[in-house]
């Protein structure tokens, strides 16, 4: 077993960093969303915060194989993130830029992600 942990902390991560922005990009498109979109809304915001917080918890384990399974849970959410925000262009909560810039982050983070558990 690998023990290794990221001295420097989450924040120094690329992907947390990354993560961290989409949070706050899904926070404040999501803002204005009511009736029943409200729901879709907290289902966002939860999976792009879990993304980002499995990112850091995940940073602090001391195995590979511990650090690894936050990391997956981490891209999990981001693909379950990246499913709610197909469903709101569908149904025209967020337009066609913020749609193209939202799939671009989320393949941008799981990108990093799949990097980062091949690297432990």
């Amino acid at each position: 077993m690998q023990m290794r942990t990221y001295k420097k902390g989450f924040r120094d991560l690329i992907v947390w960093q990354e993560s961290k922005k989409m949070t706050v990009k899904i926070f404040l498109a999501t803002q204005a969303f009511q009736g029943a979109s409200w729901h879709l809304r907290d289902q966002m915001n939860r999976a792009a915060s879990s993304t980002m917080a499995n990112i850091a918890e995940g940073s602090a384990m001391k195995t590979s194989v511990h650090r690894n399974t936050y990391f997956m849970r981490a891209r999990g959410s981001n693909v379950e993130l990246e499913s709610f925000i197909e469903l709101c262009f569908e149904i025209k909560l967020i337009t066609k830029e913020q749609y193209e810039d939202f799939l671009d982050h989320t393949a941008r983070i799981n990108f990093l992600l799949t990097k980062l558990i091949y690297s432990n």
